[in-house]
């Protein structure tokens, strides 16, 4: 029999469960369901557990690798929702630790005085140890008078709640401001940078460093760059686990009056700790302080930043960049440069899929330079077009082909209000759904925005049909710095510095899911609802009207998914099971009998398996290359078409009922994605459910 450890951690102190309440632990039960890619079973959940009710045996699968934990009052109605939620994807040799945030709020993870508020920490996230890592400061004479910031370094651990300054003995060998941070085999790389107090003997743009995740100090070696590179942006490579560095400049210590060069060339560290430029692409557009992220497709996606300023006092001082570029999951080839208007303030996040989703600020701009722009005040009324200051925005959405389109702001009748940011920055939302985070001008909370990627219930108003951001009824107090960036801990949770004058770390968890969370029916919205949970369009399923493109999926009054085929040059939506990877498991579709169709064939969807950032092709079934047998009869059949395709490793079976054939075809191997589109004529699913086997 294996034991496995599961514990419960509070955040303190103003984030635990009794924190201002007379209540004792003993007032509230624990609902917790093992996570693991294995089929659910009936001893896998666990209700009405007592919080203070340590050594209790739970009849989990051995093979559990994460765990959800819910907290309820007890005795409170399933409706009130809960108060405390936590989810955990990590299995430590200890067991399973997660992490119980309160709902709908932010929570102070440390008091300061770092990171303060001079900017320029390298901040980043190791999903493998769960640890986040906060490392160097800019900074001001007073702070470079007490040698503090630049060699400062504060760890948090996402499953214990821990938030730790490291000691000096153990923190950065190097000062360091505007470097970057990236998991690096079971470590963090903290990587270039410049040296803020000016010792020119202490090359922080030519190193990096390694902080150790088992003693959560540095290590007393430094790794050369190939490159002097500051004002970077950095990601990791999943396909081979290498550090890629992005953009940035070359500082040059002893010419400060000299105009930053740009550096385009990209970076590899590889786990062994050799760093290369061989054989990598490289921008077409040179950036200081450009994004860079891993698309749900591996793709690597760069874009914002500015070109550089006059000179290496100001080095970000430069024009905004709009073009945006794509490149091959190995950062080898260059796939599209699509192109945005260059604005201030631009801040992106992934979509399902292999899309990206952006906001930017049309602030300062005329009137007449800014039709694609949004503006709605705290009161939820449109703002003066002919006022400068007024905090316009513009969203868009990158499809994974190129295709930009607009993404509008709307504020309903009756909802809470909620005034566009004036400095935008968007994180990650379970569902497909990002969040667009705006600190507030008076330093009060911040107010979020929702995104919405499919249309809303039949209107007049084509922006309510479209992509749309909706406003929200939850704000974070502290609010984040709008000049740093958030660090995402999963869908809907989230890490930030303090702005104004709060400082130090911050963070909220507005929902409980992740890739191993279980989905049953995934077709079970109510009738009226805009779209079931946990299903994302790729692209815009309702583009603006046109004499070709339409909409490309819809719901009925049933609440049944119509998806239709393209019509040339449209490419095919693929609706994705949002942040969740499967292994094996039986995918199962029922689909409501076609009318007036020639060939019921035409009708039979298409399951798309990847998206799971390993940089695999994308492997399609149901379609011409590996088809679903062939249904008996056609445009006369009566009844549901059910369909099943069982994954076992890199084999589907492809089912359909009242059908005893069956098909194989292949598939890439690991934990995958899931999506379905249409096929070539009208498809219309009643109903979508995934077992996991």
């Amino acid at each position: 029999m294996t034991t496995l450890g599961v514990v419960t951690h509070e955040l303190g102190p103003d984030c635990t469960i009794s924190a201002g309440e007379t209540d004792a632990a003993s007032d509230y039960v624990l609902a917790l369901t093992a996570l693991g890619s294995f089929a659910a079973e009936g001893s896998d959940y666990a209700r009405n557990v007592p919080l203070d009710q340590a050594g209790r045996e739970l009849a989990f699968d051995a093979r559990a690798s994460g765990v959800e934990a819910v907290v309820t009052r007890a005795g409170a109605d399933s409706t009130d929702g809960a108060p405390f939620s936590g989810h955990s994807e990590r299995r430590r040799s200890s067991g399973i630790d997660v992490l119980l945030w309160p709902s709908g709020r932010a929570c102070s993870l440390s008091p300061g005085p770092y990171p303060g508020k001079n900017g320029g920490q390298a901040f980043g996230y190791a999903p493998h140890s769960g640890l986040v890592l906060c490392a160097g400061e800019d900074v001001n004479d007073e702070t470079n008078e007490q040698g503090a910031g630049p060699g400062s370094a504060l760890v948090f651990d996402a499953d214990r709640g821990s938030t730790t300054l490291v000691p000096r003995e153990g923190a950065l060998q190097i000062p360091r401001a505007f470097a970057t941070v990236t998991e690096l085999g079971a470590d963090l790389l903290v990587a270039g940078g410049e040296n803020p107090l000016g010792a020119s003997s202490l090359d922080a743009a030519g190193t990096a460093e390694l902080f150790s995740s088992s003693t959560l100090t540095f290590k007393t070696t430094t790794i050369a760059l190939t490159l002097h590179r500051a004002r970077h942006a950095a990601v990791t490579l999943p396909a081979t686990g290498e550090t890629l560095l992005v953009g940035g400049y070359e500082p040059e210590p002893d010419a400060p009056e000299r105009r930053p060069r740009e550096i385009r060339l990209f970076e590899a560290i590889s786990p062994s700790l050799r760093a290369s430029t061989s054989g990598l692409a490289q921008l077409d557009v040179g950036r200081i302080d450009p994004t860079a992220l891993v698309l749900t497709d591996g793709r690597i996606f760069v874009g914002g930043g500015t070109s550089p300023g006059d000179n290496q006092a100001s080095p970000e001082g430069g024009d905004p960049i709009g073009p945006v570029e794509v490149f091959s999951p190995d950062a080898r080839a260059s796939l599209l440069r699509p192109e945005l208007p260059p604005r201030e303030h631009r801040s992106f996040v992934a979509l399902p899929g292999g899309g990206v989703l952006s906001v930017a600020s049309c602030r300062g701009e005329k009137e007449e330079a800014r039709p694609d722009c949004s503006c709605f005040t705290l009161e939820g009324e449109s703002c003066d077009a002919t006022v400068p200051a007024q905090p316009f925005v513009e969203g868009t959405w990158l499809d994974p082909g190129g295709i930009l389109e607009p993404v509008a702001f709307v504020v309903e009748d009756g909802s809470p209000r909620c005034g566009t940011p004036d400095e935008p920055l968007l994180a990650p939302g379970s569902d497909g759904s990002p969040w667009l985070v705006g600190a507030a001008t008076d330093g009060g909370p911040a107010c979020l925005w929702r995104f919405q990627p499919w249309p809303g219930e039949s209107t007049s108003d084509d922006d309510a049909r479209g992509p749309r951001f909706v406003p929200t009824d939850v704000t974070l107090d502290p609010p984040p710095d709008p000049g740093t960036r958030l660090v995402s801990l999963g869908p809907d949770a989230f890490v930030w510095i303090g702005g104004g004058e709060t400082h130090g770390l911050a963070g909220t968890a507005l929902g409980h899911r992740g890739s191993l969370t279980r989905d049953a029916e995934l077709l079970t919205a109510a009738p009226g609802e805009p779209r079931p949970e946990h299903l994302a369009p790729d692209r815009n399923p309702n583009p603006a009207p046109g004499p070709v493109r339409k909409a490309r999926a819809s719901f009925d009054a049933n609440n049944r998914l119509k998806l239709e085929p393209p019509e040339p040059p449209s490419p095919p939506l693929t609706v994705w099971v949002a942040d969740t990877l499967y292994g094996d498991a039986v995918v199962s579709l029922v689909l409501a009998p076609p009318t007036g169709t020639a060939d019921l064939a035409s009708t039979l969807p298409v399951l798309a398996f990847g998206g799971s950032t390993v940089g695999d092709t994308t492997r399609t079934v149901g379609d011409t290359s590996c088809p679903w047998p062939a249904p008996n009869g056609s445009s006369n059949a009566t009844g549901p078409l059910r369909l099943t395709a069982t994954r076992s490793g890199t084999d589907v079976v492809l089912g359909l009922s009242s059908v005893s054939t069956t098909t194989h075809c292949s598939v890439p191997s690991g934990a995958l994605a899931l999506g379905v589109r249409a096929g070539t004529g009208d498809t219309t699913l009643v109903s979508l459910a995934i077992e996991r086997r």
